[in-house]
């Protein structure tokens, strides 16, 4: 295995890579949708839920990876809710997980 000057192979620089990606795209696509829950106003614990299940072609937060013009799309039937309001809503309307 290789290991870079700061001791860190290429397999776990990817990881590393692989991650601010992700929490930069999470950020800018959060920040598109206004950065706050829609129901409570909180602006923490957010999670993208899909207004109409049923259009949903994937999971964002799995999906980071995407082209934009993609997530963008998908983002367009979407609002941002805190993890309560995120759960509460999926319990009201029965649907088992509330991660998507």
């Amino acid at each position: 295995m290789r290991i870079n000057k700061e001791g860190k192979s290429a397999q776990e620089l990817g990881r590393v890579r692989a991650l601010r990606h992700y929490y930069r795209k999470r950020t800018e696509l959060r920040n598109i949708l206004g950065g706050k829950c829609v129901i409570c106003g909180s602006d923490s614990n957010l999670e993208f839920h899909h207004k109409d299940p049923n259009i949903k072609e994937f999971d964002i937060t799995r999906r980071y990876t995407q082209p934009t013009a993609k997530l963008l799309t998908e983002l367009q039937k979407c609002e941002l809710r805190c993890e309560e309001c995120h759960k509460r809503i999926h319990r009201l309307l029965g649907i088992a997980n509330a991660s998507n």
